[in-house]
């Protein structure tokens, strides 16, 4: 009987679509870190019209939440998303809330947060950061990674001068 059920479940899950299946997402690494071959792009969702795509991301040597204000840096986390086969992509949601009272972009508009949809592959190693430039604001900084309505991973960074 026990194998009966066994079996039963496995099938059931491997008939379950990815929208059934639970995303999990397991963080890598966090903190400062280093990117090469970075390319900014205009972005009419994002404070100043403009956001960086692309890169190679080198991971922090040692992980920190707290994180000297450095223009040119960058700091956030490396995560990876499981739950569904390699081949499917899962839209997630990157949230970063910016310090009391927000941050104002050229036009003057402040801004206590931005959000982007990502359709992402599971399996691979992500990240979502920050690009420290001369007026990133100093304060607590939230980083999160949402998907399906519920947050999969959230780190604070105090950022300091």
């Amino acid at each position: 009987m026990k194998r009966i059920i066994l079996a039963a479940t496995l099938l059931l899950s491997l008939a379950l679509p990815a929208a059934a299946q639970t995303i999990r997402a397991t963080e890598q690494w966090f903190g400062l870190y280093t990117v090469e071959g970075v390319e900014t792009i205009d972005d009419a969702s994002a404070p100043g019209g403009k956001r960086r795509v692309g890169g190679k991301i080198r991971e922090p040597a040692v992980n920190a939440t707290r994180i000297r204000h450095t223009p040119g840096s960058y700091f956030g986390f490396g995560y990876v998303l499981t739950g569904a086969a390699s081949s499917e992509t899962i839209t997630v949601r990157h949230v970063q809330v910016f310090p009391p009272p927000g941050v104002r972009d050229g036009t003057g508009k402040l801004f206590e947060k931005i959000d982007n949809n990502l359709n992402l592959s599971t399996g691979r190693d992500l990240f979502i950061g920050i690009s420290m430039g001369d007026n990133t604001a100093i304060g607590t900084w939230t980083l999160q990674v949402w998907h399906d309505g519920r947050v999969l991973l959230e780190r604070r960074f105090e950022l300091y001068r």
